[in-house]
């Protein structure tokens, strides 16, 4: 698993050897991009520029990214990414509906935790977008029964594990039934 941790790397994934004269291919399988306070738009548009093919697990926890890199997000060419963590991030709802619009139905792990998001926004992400998903972390995220019911009505036949955590009007609702 090759991790990727600057966006200069990003941008140079094809290299010449000096001695053999032959370029070498190089497929990133993984990124993970560095925690903590960075330029995130400029990472956004490194990441998402050039086709990453082969790309299955991108982390980009802890990253800053807002809607606006969400968006930027889901015009990646990445057509087998199996696992996407976007946790502990400075999005919203707007940015769960960019997301559904994301041609990655291969996705089959998806981690939303830590970040804001409502019932309305959960809405848009649907079966029919991620017919593969297996496991959703939603914890930390603020959510209520409402935002449960939504997922309740989301039929994804391939879940088996949903992650509800830390949502402490959840915590509120049980212990009052």
């Amino acid at each position: 698993m090759l991790e990727i941790m600057m966006p200069h790397l990003l941008r140079n994934l094809a290299a010449t050897s000096v001695g053999l004269h032959k370029q070498i291919h190089c497929y990133v399988t993984s990124i993970a991009m560095p925690r903590g306070s960075f330029d995130a738009e400029s990472h956004m548009r490194a990441l998402v520029s050039g086709s990453r093919p082969m790309l299955r697990v991108l982390d980009l926890s802890y990253s800053n990214l807002n809607n606006e890199g969400v968006h930027r997000l889901v015009h990646g060419d990445w057509p087998i990414l199996t696992d996407l963590n976007v946790s502990n991030n400075c999005f919203g709802p707007a940015a769960l509906e960019s997301l559904a619009r994301a041609s990655w139905c291969l996705l089959t792990t998806l981690n939303l935790s830590g970040n804001m998001l409502t019932a309305s926004a959960l809405q848009s992400l649907s079966c029919e977008d991620l017919p593969h998903l297996q496991t959703l972390d939603l914890s930390d995220c603020g959510l209520n029964g409402t935002a449960v019911q939504c997922l309740a009505h989301a039929a994804w036949v391939q879940l088996k594990c949903l992650c509800l955590e830390d949502n402490h009007e959840l915590d509120y609702q049980a212990q009052s039934i």
